[in-house]
């Protein structure tokens, strides 16, 4: 008696059709998946990632919107994109982004609360922790770490929703500020890696580079920051051309 294999099943007609709905299925799940959070549940998704206090979804500081206001003014953002995109107080430590301004469902801009930071008694009144244990801010780990937070150069706030080419279109000033921005990711991460102990060094490379496995979904920080060396390094050479 001969046992047909199950792999044969496949290749009947009923088999087709079983594989082909299990094929557009999975599809169309995944592509609602990543598509509904961007569109028809934005605002389920700003209220997921808020930063909140004692229940209540915080607002976003003044003098934040404020430089907001003037990064939209020096990226020359029309009046009509400006309408579609909310700036907001985000969980964590991270700038965050959602949704598209080609959309009628707008766009989100999270701006974390470390992004006001001005002193170092700022970061200590916010209790910061890591791993649900307290940080030495004057140590030189937490010192690595208490920096990233006082960055507050008004370029910071865009950097999610532009791309590290256009910025160095803009000028020196961002170029430089680019430098910047991305050495203090790179010492924040570095910082964590130390704090967290073995889940730091499976996250965090010893650079402070993001660790992936199979996927690559961003350029790694280092490379980031060296384009912008790179470009400061071109437009210094070209200042000395100019007045040889």
């Amino acid at each position: 008696m001969s046992v047909k294999r199950p792999v044969s099943w496949f290749l009947t007609d009923q088999g087709r059709k079983f594989s082909f709905s299990v094929i557009t299925g999975t599809s169309l799940a995944l592509t609602a998946a990543r598509f509904t959070p961007h569109t028809f549940f934005l605002h389920k998704y700003k209220d997921f990632v808020h930063y909140y206090n004692e229940g209540k979804p915080v607002e976003l500081p003044s003098d934040l919107h404020n430089i907001y206001q003037k990064c939209l003014d020096l990226l020359s953002i029309s009046e009509t994109h400006r309408k579609l995109i909310e700036p907001f107080s985000v969980f964590g430590f991270d700038l965050f982004h959602a949704g598209s301004t080609s959309s009628r469902f707008g766009a989100l801009v999270g701006i974390p609360v470390n992004f006001s930071y001005k002193i170092l008694e700022d970061v200590e009144k916010q209790n910061v922790q890591v791993n649900q244990k307290n940080i030495d801010l004057k140590s030189e780990i937490g010192n690595n770490l208490g920096t990233y937070f006082l960055m507050k150069d008004m370029t910071e706030v865009y950097y999610e929703t532009s791309v590290d080419k256009k910025l160095c279109e803009l000028g020196p000033d961002y170029i430089e500020s680019g430098i910047t921005f991305y050495d203090k990711l790179l010492q924040r991460n570095q910082a964590l890696r130390e704090l967290m102990g073995k889940e730091g060094e499976k996250k965090y490379t010893i650079n402070g580079n993001e660790n992936y496995t199979l996927r690559q979904p961003h350029v790694a920080l280092v490379h980031r920051k060296q384009y912008f060396e790179h470009r400061s390094k071109q437009n210094n050479e070209d200042f000395n051309e100019h007045f040889e």
